[in-house]
């Protein structure tokens, strides 16, 4: 799935701090992320205006983190009508910092604590409900006890063979953006997003 997403360049992160979202990006984005539902009722030109105008100053530097809650705060603040702000503010955040961000999906949240295990058997215990930093900060965590194996991953024969196949630039795989990606769509299984 990381691949095929990395393999589109529309969809290649990261984006450079002059691309503007057009309206054709932003409807497939919305559709292929998942994040239409949550926007129902809202004016998506008008959304999609102020996303240009401003959203790079979320990501432009300081804790990537704190920008996707600021600008969910924001998108609430500015009356857009928007049901999960969270996951729509870190899906975009993720294509400016795909290095520092990383999407918050329900599966994926649902993945990360079934990793963390619960507190009464010796756990972690599960993340606060809608807590990006505290998401972040535990995705950050258990992504480094796994690094190693998810580079060697991308580094296997079947990956080159993958790769190839799908034109898909083999120095892709060894980024660490891609190789977070990859472990986030991991979470998502382990979360039950593709049963």
């Amino acid at each position: 799935m990381t691949v095929q997403l990395w393999s589109r360049e529309d969809f290649r992160p990261p984006f450079s701090k002059a691309r503007q979202l057009d309206e054709r990006w932003f409807k497939s984005f919305t559709g292929e992320w998942r994040v239409a539902r949550a926007l129902v009722g809202s004016d998506r030109t008008a959304l999609l205006r102020f996303l240009n105008q401003h959203i790079r100053t979320y990501f432009a530097a300081g804790d990537p983190g704190a920008g996707v809650v600021k600008l969910a705060g924001t998108l609430v603040a500015k009356g857009f009508s928007v049901q999960r702000p969270i996951s729509l503010a870190s899906k975009l955040g993720f294509f400016y910092q795909p290095r520092r961000l990383i999407p918050y999906d329900r599966f994926a949240v649902e993945g990360l604590n079934r990793r963390r295990g619960m507190k009464r058997a010796g756990g972690e215990g599960r993340l606060p409900a809608r807590d990006y930093s505290a998401y972040l900060s535990s995705f950050n965590r258990h992504f480094s006890d796994v690094a190693a194996q998810v580079k060697a991953e991308c580094s296997s024969r079947w990956m080159k063979a993958l790769t190839k196949r799908l034109e898909f630039h083999p120095n892709w795989a060894q980024s660490q953006a891609f190789q977070r990606k990859v472990f986030d769509n991991v979470l998502m299984l382990e979360g039950g997003r593709f049963s």
